[in-house]
C-alpha cells in the first residue's frame, strides 16, 4: 500500500460516551491539512492507516454532540469522548467512506490528492 517515500502507521480510534462506553454509530470525520480525507460510522474500535508524517484531525459526532482531536505524527491511538450518556447513535452497519463517495464495509482505501488512506469502521 505505501509508496517508497511513504511509511504508514495505523491509528486506532475509539469513540466513547462520557461514561467510558463505546458509542456505536457515531460519525467520525477525518481531515488532513483541513481537507476531508474520509469518514466512518463506528462499530466500536476503528482504525485509520495513513502516512506516518501527517497530522490527522478527527471530528466525532453523535446527534447534536461533537468532539474533536488532533492526532500528532507517529501517534497510534486516539480516544474521542462525546459528552453524552447515549450508548448507540443509530443502528447502522459500520461503514467507511472516501471523500469521492467510495465506501466499504468495514474498510475502504481512499486516494486523496496523491495520498493514500485506509479507513476501517
Amino acid at each position: 500500500m505505501a509508496t517508497q517515500a511513504e511509511e504508514t502507521r495505523t491509528i486506532k480510534v475509539l469513540v466513547e460516551n462520557e461514561e467510558g462506553l463505546p458509542l456505536i454509530g457515531a460519525r467520525v470525520e477525518i481531515f488532513v491539512d483541513r481537507e476531508p480525507f474520509g469518514e466512518l460510522s463506528t462499530g466500536g474500535e476503528s482504525s485509520i492507516e495513513i502516512d506516518t508524517r501527517l497530522t490527522v484531525e478527527l471530528r466525532a459526532s453523535a446527534g447534536r454532540f461533537v468532539t474533536s482531536a488532533s492526532v500528532e505524527p507517529n501517534a497510534t491511538f486516539q480516544r474521542l469522548i462525546i459528552p453524552t450518556r447515549m450508548g448507540i447513535e443509530l443502528a447502522a452497519i459500520p461503514t467507511a467512506r472516501c471523500p469521492d463517495g467510495k465506501a466499504g464495509q468495514p474498510c475502504v482505501t481512499c486516494d486523496v490528492r496523491g495520498r493514500r488512506i485506509r479507513i476501517c469502521a
